[in-house]
């Protein structure tokens, strides 16, 4: 039930920035959004650059 509440205050937390303005989803304000949460911020940065990775190869085909 604690891993349940987690998932969903992280899920109201991200989904919530929807309403900001242009750039909510930034490199920079998910880094803030991902300490705020509690994030290990290691494994946050290689799972970004990760997919970052994955989409630039994705949209260079």
């Amino acid at each position: 039930m604690r891993r349940t509440n987690q998932v969903l205050q992280n899920h109201e937390a991200l989904f919530g920035m929807r309403s900001e303005l242009p750039g909510s989803f930034s490199r920079d304000n998910l880094n803030k959004l991902a300490q705020q949460v509690g994030l290990d911020m290691t494994q946050f940065g290689q799972c970004v650059r990760t997919v970052t990775s994955i989409a630039t190869s994705y949209w260079r085909r």
